[in-house]
């Protein structure tokens, strides 16, 4: 892929990043097990990917609106302590993760596939959804990866920061 100078520098500045769960973390669907849950698929590169970046001393954050526990389970696996779940603003969610971290907006990247994303990717240093999301979103992103969502999007996204800042 080619990275224009102005996408390689929001690389460089990404410090944190926060994912959406559901279309990105998994591919989008669920399974009922006929026990009363809801199962999501999570893909083992993207945790590998996830935790590379906590390895170098990045902040690693999940928005999500569904609350689950197949998702509580995946973040404690991959020590991801800021799940905020049943989330309706994400925006304000992202706004005080910011906070938080005492990072500005323009050093954390944030990366969704719907409608309810948009308002984060407006203010967040980079933008990131994947092929899968929803056709409009994809043309208010910085970067859209090759991977769909529960794939390998989130590997390709944290191998880009990953290297953008010479990190291994």
């Amino acid at each position: 892929m080619n990275i224009s100078p102005e996408l390689e520098a929001k690389l460089k500045s990404v410090k944190a990043i926060v994912f959406d769960c559901d279309g990105v973390l998994t591919n989008g669907q669920v399974f009922y097990n006929g026990n009363g849950h809801w199962v999501r698929f999570f893909n083992i590169k993207d945790g590998m990917g996830i935790q590379r970046l906590q390895k170098c001393g990045l902040r690693v954050g999940i928005i999500t609106a569904s609350e689950t526990e197949d998702i509580r389970e995946r973040a404690k696996a991959l020590g991801i302590e800021d799940l905020y779940e049943g989330v309706k603003d994400k925006l304000a969610c992202f706004k005080e993760l910011s906070s938080k971290w005492k990072l500005p907006f323009n050093e954390i990247a944030y990366m969704g596939d719907d409608f309810q994303d948009v308002p984060v990717f407006q203010v967040a240093g980079l933008s990131v959804s994947v092929p899968n999301a929803v056709g409009a979103v994809k043309t208010q992103v910085d970067l859209v990866t090759e991977e769909s969502g529960g794939m390998g999007a989130v590997r390709e996204i944290c191998e880009w920061i990953l290297a953008s800042q010479k990190r291994t």
